[in-house]
């Protein structure tokens, strides 16, 4: 799952170093929360309705908050929403400081390799400051991983601490899709 701007926020999800591993004690408990119900109510429990050969750690509990007001650009999703993503692990991926080119050089490269048919690439904060001091936005990101690949653009998540590593999270191969909905600002608790 993962949780889009200020509404990230205001439920105290983390998204800053660690946020895909040990860093925030909320993004784990919901993350599990969800996979629970998956398995109880939704019967996907291993062997049974969920037959993955091995699985990965991300089906114990896995929500990704989005760093709000971390990055120059404006992000691509709406502010307020969730999308539940079909993810199957994550690939780390060192980012160069050369320039932008060789930035999405290095992503799509990534992207390629594992899925390039609907994945998230989650991009640090400091990688999306120097693409916008080059004059690049995530549309322009997206734009120039989708070109190389050959597919449809990712979906760019900023999020993390500092440093240069991103990661790339490739969708499931099956018949399935990552879905975005906007919470109603009610359902936003302050």
């Amino acid at each position: 799952m993962i949780v889009h701007g200020a509404t990230a926020v205001r439920l105290g999800f983390s998204a800053a170093a660690g946020t895909m591993g040990p860093g925030g004690r909320r993004n784990a408990t919901v993350g599990r929360a969800v996979r629970l119900a998956l398995q109880n109510i939704g019967c996907a429990r291993p062997g049974e309705g969920d037959m993955a050969t091995l699985g990965h750690p991300g089906k114990v509990g896995w929500l990704l908050a989005e760093r709000s007001g971390a990055a120059p650009w404006a992000p691509l999703d709406p502010p307020g929403a969730v999308t539940v993503h079909p993810g199957v692990g994550n690939v780390e991926v060192v980012l160069p400081t050369t320039s932008p080119d060789d930035v999405a050089r290095r992503l799509a490269a990534a992207v390629a390799g594992v899925a390039p048919a609907g994945a998230v690439v989650v991009v640090p904060p400091g990688a999306a400051t120097f693409l916008h001091r080059h004059g690049w936005d995530a549309g322009a990101l997206a734009g120039a991983v989708a070109d190389r690949t050959g597919a449809s653009p990712p979906r760019l998540v900023v999020s993390g601490g500092p440093g240069v590593k991103a990661a790339v999270v490739p969708r499931w191969g099956g018949p399935c899709a990552a879905v975005t909905r906007s919470m109603p600002e009610e359902a936003n608790p302050t």
